[in-house]
């Protein structure tokens, strides 16, 4: 059982990667759409950065859940705390990181 869930995180940390990436261009690539700016990037601020991980991180907890989620009585609760973790985390490092170094780092 334990070999199962670890499992489901690493495919979700690729499923999360994978489609954060494809969202980050996805409201070019669907010509500026409206419906697209809701769920994707529209610029590179750090609001934006947060969409690109909470939308991802959601739809495969609710996946995860249909699979396995339910033999964990508490798994909403730790998916929580795993998706506010990571949004918090986006805007602490970026602050941290421009107020050591100055400036952004812009790769």
């Amino acid at each position: 059982m334990k070999r199962t869930i670890s499992i489901w995180q690493v495919a979700g940390f690729l499923f999360t990667c994978i489609l954060g990436t494809l969202l980050h261009f996805l409201f070019d690539f669907s010509g500026q759409s409206v419906i697209a700016a809701l769920v994707s990037a529209v610029n590179e601020s750090i609001w934006e950065h947060m969409k690109l991980l909470y939308y991802p991180m959601l739809l495969f907890a609710v996946l995860e859940h249909r699979f396995v989620g339910k033999t964990y009585p508490h798994f909403f609760c730790v998916k929580l705390v795993g998706i506010t973790l990571g949004l918090v985390l986006i805007p602490v490092i970026y602050y941290t990181y421009t107020g050591i170094l100055g400036a952004s780092a812009d790769w």
